[in-house]
């Protein structure tokens, strides 16, 4: 079985406000702070997504949620690759992350 963390990040959103402000006649400071309020926006706003690597177990999520920054995170929670049934146009059958919810 293959884990993973999902939740909102403030540097992906840092990233992505930073390829969307334009830089276009403003200062640096003014840019930066542009930037600043367009990652606050998206921090608040944005969908949960994959935020660690693959893990093997529900406990290294688990670690991985204890020990992030709780100012840089939020909705952290613990998602497994599971099958869901259907079968591809390969003929393989398909998979999907949903949410881990054997959390004992």
């Amino acid at each position: 079985m293959i884990f993973k963390v999902y939740g909102v990040s403030r540097i992906t959103c840092d990233h992505k406000a930073r390829k969307t402000v334009r830089a276009r006649n403003l200062s640096l400071s003014e840019w930066e702070a542009k930037v600043a309020i367009e990652r606050d926006r998206l921090f608040d706003e944005s969908k949960p997504g994959p935020v660690s690597a693959t893990l093997s177990t529900p406990e290294r999520c688990r670690e991985f949620i204890q020990l992030s920054d709780k100012k840089n995170f939020r909705d952290l929670r613990v998602y497994i690759y599971i099958k869901n049934g259907k079968i591809t146009k390969s003929g393989k059958e398909a998979r999907q992350w949903v949410p881990y919810t054997n959390q004992a």
